[in-house]
């Protein structure tokens, strides 16, 4: 993992759960944020690995990974489901952050 990928974790990891507002156990949730051309407009799988490692939210590791969390079932249907303005809000947070970690440096 580069320092920056690893910097960019702990930066969400500030963050509360974009879920239930937790500010205790949080983790850095990989999602299917951007389509891929190489796919045609399919949603590109999660990485750990490359520019796709930062499409990522913060969950506490109840909302990630608990009974009921983005892992126990389908992505899309769970971002719509739980959280406001479903799938395209989640795309400008994501984005939004980026931005926000990466200018903040300079």
């Amino acid at each position: 993992m580069t320092p920056e990928l690893e910097g960019y974790y702990l930066f969400l990891k500030s963050k509360t759960c974009l879920v239930c507002g937790s500010y205790s156990n949080i983790e850095a949730a990989h999602i299917q944020a951007f389509p891929s051309s190489k796919l045609r407009g399919q949603f590109a799988p999660r990485s750990h690995k490359g520019s796709r490692a930062y499409s990522c939210i913060p969950l506490c590791v109840s909302c990630h990974r608990g009974k009921g969390g983005i892992h126990d079932g389908a992505e899309t249907t769970w971002l719509e489901d739980n959280i406001p303005g479903g799938r395209a809000w989640v795309f400008g947070w994501v984005a939004k952050q980026i931005c926000e970690y990466f200018l903040e440096g300079e």
